[in-house]
């Protein structure tokens, strides 16, 4: 029931917004990245720009060997997610806040039964 209802209120809180699709040739199915706002870059000192995107991982689905064009400071909102980095596994789960470093390739698979919903800033310097 928990599972039922955070899925619907994600489903209010995504109709509420206006997306700009990221149309990406290279991203597996099942994978969805979309840019909710751009911010101005004034906003951190040397950024060129800042970006608040949604990343939706659906069960069953693998981002393999992404490495970010930028420093992203991200924030899970639903679901759970494997990611595979430097040797090592972490697992992300709703709730968890942390720092992907630009450059630093990783493995993202989402082996749960709901998807895993990832809300970033992109911070491109």
């Amino acid at each position: 029931m928990k599972k039922m209802a955070a899925l619907f209120g994600l489903s209010l809180l995504l109709s509420a917004f206006q997306f700009s699709v990221v149309q990406a040739a290279e991203l597996p199915p099942g994978v969805t990245v979309e840019v909710i706002k751009e911010h101005p870059a004034s906003l951190f000192p040397g950024a060129k720009s800042i970006k608040q995107i949604l990343f939706i991982l659906q069960p069953g689905a693998k981002l393999e060997n992404f490495s970010p064009p930028g420093v992203h400071f991200c924030s899970a909102v639903l679901g759970e997610a494997k990611v595979e980095i430097g040797g090592k596994t972490i697992i992300r789960k709703a709730g968890t806040l942390w720092i992907e470093e630009k450059g630093v390739p990783f493995t993202i698979t989402n082996e749960g039964d709901v998807p895993f919903v990832d809300m970033f800033f992109q911070v491109i310097y």
